[in-house]
């Protein structure tokens, strides 16, 4: 369906803009947690891993809200030139810049090389985990593409049904692959995750509105974060506390009951600044993982600041705002 059909204002939209500005802020700050090993505090278990546990279902979700039905070689094309070329191209700037930044710390403080120039570990890598180390966010590309091929081939197949058929398809696959005691690549556990919320995404354009729908919505998400706080690394599918099915109920209720906060706002407030970062999400998130890693890196090998600190929380931060600014145009244009 057409995007003015879901939303006839751009107003409207805006506050969808807003949301994933939201959401990737969410995630820049996820990051610089992880890489920087500041992990260990309330803020990153409440806000991360019991509130704002839908970031990674919600642009799959808003993906399915304005997809329009394409033909198999439309679909295609899309992929190729919306998130193959930008995996691709970013993915060999990634390895560019680590292999870099260790030869000029191998000659300048007589670092261990091993491993950098491994090609065959990086596509084992990849093979497993969808991306490479050094952008890991970078499977979200990978996964996408594989979604909007599959929902173009069953929609072949099954036309104006093919939304319903994919939601339970997924659900059937997802419990499936549950039950299975042996490892799969991420890719497979995380695609047919992205087909579940991309179809419900699909499915939701009149509930967006309905206020009754929100209502019952925000009531059972913040039951559940409360009795039965629930969250799943998307990536891997592994359920890193709670209940699988219960971070899928969290997450739908969470996407309904934001969507109706942000319409809310939006009516007082334009929410211009969050967003303009939410037009440009696509920019960020493939290069911020990269920059912090190397910003990381470079605060701990030549600055000694000691990982896990608030000082190099602070610094890391910092300088990927600073840096992010004008960086993520130069990404623009060359995704």
């Amino acid at each position: 369906m057409e995007a003015s059909a879901i939303m006839p204002s751009t107003r409207r939209q805006n506050h969808l803009d807003a949301i994933s500005g939201l959401l990737i802020v969410q995630v820049v700050l996820l990051h610089i947690l992880i890489l920087t090993r500041c992990t260990e505090n309330c803020i990153y278990k409440i806000v991360f891993q019991q509130i704002l546990v839908f970031y990674m279902p919600w642009f799959f979700f808003k993906n399915g809200l304005f997809y329009r039905e394409r033909n198999m070689k439309d679909a295609i094309q899309y992929v190729m030139r919306r998130l193959a070329k930008p995996y691709i191209v970013i993915s060999v700037v990634s390895v560019a810049a680590t292999i870099l930044y260790y030869t000029i710390l191998y000659y300048t403080c007589g670092s261990d090389l091993s491993g950098t120039f491994d090609i065959i570990a990086r596509l084992k890598y990849i093979f497993w985990h969808g991306a490479l180390a050094e952008n890991l966010p970078l499977y979200f590309l990978l996964s996408l593409g594989l979604v909007r091929i599959v929902i173009a081939t069953i929609d072949k197949f099954c036309g104006k049904n093919g939304s319903s058929v994919t939601l339970v398809a997924s659900v059937i696959s997802l419990i499936v692959l549950h039950q299975l005691h042996y490892r799969l690549p991420d890719c497979i556990i995380n695609s047919f995750i992205g087909i579940l919320f991309f179809s419900i995404g699909r499915l939701s354009s009149s509930l967006l509105t309905d206020n009754k729908i929100a209502n019952i919505a925000a009531i059972i998400y913040l039951l559940t974060i409360i009795v039965i706080p629930s969250f799943v690394d998307f990536r891997t599918g592994h359920t890193v506390n709670g209940n699988f099915w219960i971070w899928v109920v969290i997450s739908i209720c969470g996407i309904l009951s934001i969507n109706k906060l942000f319409m809310a706002i939006n009516k007082v407030f334009t929410l211009n600044w969050l967003s303009y970062i939410g037009r440009q999400s696509m920019a960020i998130y493939v290069i911020h993982f990269l920059l912090i890693f190397l910003l990381t890196r470079i605060s701990v090998d030549y600055l000694s600041i000691l990982e896990g600190t608030s000082a190099l929380f602070g610094l890391v931060t910092t300088s990927t705002t600073i840096i992010l600014i004008p960086l993520h145009k130069t990404i623009n244009k060359i995704i």
